[in-house]
């Protein structure tokens, strides 16, 4: 990805955020064979799109930043998407019409994006994948293992002059930080009614995840103000 050598630091004080994670957890179970298969959405709030919002809030608080919470009703995934590109060397504001929008709405210089994915958690990848954030389980001849998926990722897009950039670009290091297995897990004894205790170990991984998340977007803003 290129540098945003064209970011003035003195342009970025106010940065919106906006977080679109989905408000529950979900249960992906891979078996031996694709018949043992599943994908469950689970009747838990964890309350996941307040608490990255608060986190991220209180990181830029400490940077000297003004954080500015976007309504993600009025302003939804569809509305925040594609608004800045990077092609022949040069970035471009790719809908000047959601730009716009948003600095008219919130008076904003940046604005950090939280969205959710689908990707692999062990290998091999095609066949060991999981969407947004909860337990995942694989299950082969007996043998069980169990991990706490965090698929969501922040990028900070530029709407002064146009730039992004992915907020944990240099901050992951070693094995993959969207997921952690969980060694000590206890199996639930009915996936269909598993309980709110039964997944506070993968609540916990997940929000270890956004702390690791929220400082790296402080971290990375670039450039800080002042610098």
């Amino acid at each position: 990805m290129p540098s945003l050598i064209s970011v003035n630091s003195q342009e970025i004080k106010n940065i919106g955020i906006a977080s679109y994670v989905s408000p529950h957890p979900q249960i992906t179970y891979i078996g031996t064979t694709v018949f043992n298969n599943s994908e469950s959405v689970l009747d838990l709030d964890w309350r996941l799109n307040e608490r990255i919002t608060e986190t991220v809030e209180a990181c830029l608080v400490t940077e000297g930043l003004n954080p500015v919470i976007i309504d993600t009703k009025e302003f939804d995934e569809e509305a925040t998407s594609e608004m800045i590109s990077y092609e022949d060397g040069r970035w471009f504001f790719s809908n000047q019409n959601k730009v716009k929008a948003l600095k008219e709405a919130y008076d904003i210089d940046a604005v950090v994006i939280v969205d959710q994915f689908k990707s692999c958690v062990i290998q091999p990848c095609e066949i060991n994948q999981a969407e947004g954030y909860g337990l995942f389980v694989r299950s082969a001849f007996g043998f069980k293992a169990f991990y706490a998926t965090h698929h969501f990722s922040p990028v900070t897009y530029y709407l002064n002059q146009p730039g992004w950039h992915g907020n944990l670009v240099g901050f992951i290091q070693g094995a993959s930080p969207f997921s952690t297995q969980l060694e000590d897990f206890e199996e639930p004894e009915d996936y269909n009614n598993i309980s709110e205790d039964e997944m506070s170990k993968v609540e916990i991984a997940v929000e270890n995840y956004i702390d690791f998340m929220g400082k790296a977007v402080c971290s990375s803003i670039m450039p800080k103000v002042g610098s």
